[in-house]
């Protein structure tokens, strides 16, 4: 091939990496601001939680009867899950897919093994969201916590939006935004994943390299679209429970 012909052939790709350089530095540009957001929600939620505890070192018999109550409540309807699903009264999906499981910010107390659950799937925070690969074991463990979560069937567009616009990784204990390609090679460049275009097509299409993008991946933090009172008032965010379907993107639209 000529030299004029192999610099025909490599102007499309200088093109290409021109408009990816502008898609990274907006994205960069706006996870800085979600992160800036994110920031001063998590500040918050720190300082409710001292507030809260230092409440808590003066806990009144009432509150602690409510909890052990709540707690035991949890544990009835626990083990009574557990039954039905063990004697198939609730079938459980045994097909594959992706799933986007949200935690519904419900903060009562409840039985340990709800929380071993949640935690498994790095739900324990209220608000946040993950991906999940639809398996017989996964949809079991989901009906079990159902009270506390809804899943559904992400939607395309809204899979890109929180990855290029929401996605954060743990660095030393903190969230950090994936803000680059460079990040996403670094720590996923082994399984052929080197960009966050690639992340997302792993996701979407649950490719060989689901699980090491999913582990690489914090939950994503929401905010609540009620104020602090009406959630007192109303004691969640009123976000039904359960497998949603495809009212899942509209529940996670309202939360970005």
């Amino acid at each position: 091939m000529s030299l004029i012909g192999q610099e025909n052939e490599n102007k499309p790709n200088l093109m290409e990496n021109a408009i990816e350089e502008v898609k990274l530095k907006n994205r960069r540009n706006a996870n800085k601001a979600n992160a800036e957001r994110m920031s001063e929600v998590i500040k918050r939620r720190k300082t409710a939680f001292k507030k809260r505890r230092r409440e808590g070192q003066f806990i009144t018999p009432e509150r602690l009867l409510k909890d052990n109550q709540n707690r035991l409540s949890d544990r009835k309807r626990f083990k009574r899950q557990e039954k039905r699903i063990n004697y198939s009264f609730i079938p459980v999906d045994k097909s594959d897919g992706l799933l986007l499981v949200f935690r519904l910010n419900v903060s009562h107390q409840v039985f340990k093994e709800t929380n071993k659950i949640l935690a498994k799937y790095k739900l324990s925070q209220p608000l946040s969201a993950v991906f999940i690969r639809k398996t017989p074991e996964v949809m079991r463990d989901l009906i079990l916590v159902e009270p506390f979560v809804a899943w559904g069937t992400p939607s395309a567009t809204l899979i890109q939006e929180l990855l290029t616009k929401h996605a954060f990784t743990m660095v030393d204990n903190k969230r950090v935004p994936i803000s680059d390609n460079a990040m996403v090679e670094d720590h996923l460049g082994a399984s052929d994943v080197i960009c966050i275009a690639d992340m997302v097509k792993e996701i979407q299409t649950l490719g060989p390299a689901f699980n090491d993008v999913i582990k690489f991946l914090a939950p994503f933090m929401l905010a609540s679209h009620l104020s602090e009172m009406e959630v007192r008032v109303l004691h969640n965010n009123k976000a039904e429970s359960g497998d949603q379907g495809e009212k899942i993107n509209d529940i996670i639209r309202k939360m970005l």
